[in-house]
């Protein structure tokens, strides 16, 4: 029987220990949950704020290209009294033509100057080589007159905003008519 209580003692030693790990698992798992949970959390957090500052961004976007727009239009307004003024001396004028070439011209001016002050620039094509970044051939036309790929005549203009084609020039280019041999 002495035998016995060494072993019991050893057996209640041992499970005591056992105990004592897994306590120690179960505080360091609740400890990992806890810590999992206030990621989880923050995740969660981060994520709304994000999706809050996505759409702020948009709306701004949004409210930034309005007033672009309504700049650009108050702008536009001053071009349309033009023509409202081209439009009430043409009644009250003897020489019309005159008074409408002379507003038609004014207005020509104002909108080329409205469009060069927000960065709009004319594709030159006249005497130029054709490029496909600049220009869309609608036709080729074979000559003696030009060089081949030569521009021969602009039938729309294009535009540049800030250097970047916003319209391509629409041209008729040159071809090198094929000499036949005998």
């Amino acid at each position: 029987m002495k035998e016995e209580k060494p072993l019991q003692t050893q057996v209640d030693f041992h499970l005591e220990n056992k105990l004592s790990e897994l306590e120690i698992l179960r505080q360091s798992f609740e400890e990992k949950k806890k810590l999992a949970d206030s990621y989880y959390d923050q995740m969660l957090r981060l994520g709304a704020e994000f999706d809050n500052y996505r759409k702020r961004v948009e709306k701004e976007r949004e409210e930034l290209i309005e007033l672009g727009k309504e700049e650009v239009l108050v702008k536009l307004l001053g071009i349309l009294d033009s023509f409202d003024l081209a439009l009430i001396s043409t009644k009250n004028e003897k020489n019309e033509e005159k008074s409408i070439r002379e507003g038609v011209e004014l207005i020509h001016k104002q909108l080329r100057e409205l469009l060069e002050k927000e960065g709009i620039k004319k594709i030159e094509t006249e005497g130029q080589q054709f490029d496909p970044d600049l220009h869309h051939a609608v036709e080729y036309q074979e000559s003696d007159k030009y060089k081949d790929n030569e521009i021969v005549q602009e039938i729309q203009p294009g535009y540049l905003l800030h250097e970047r084609v916003i319209r391509p020039s629409m041209v008729v280019v040159a071809r090198a008519k094929k000499r036949e041999n005998n």
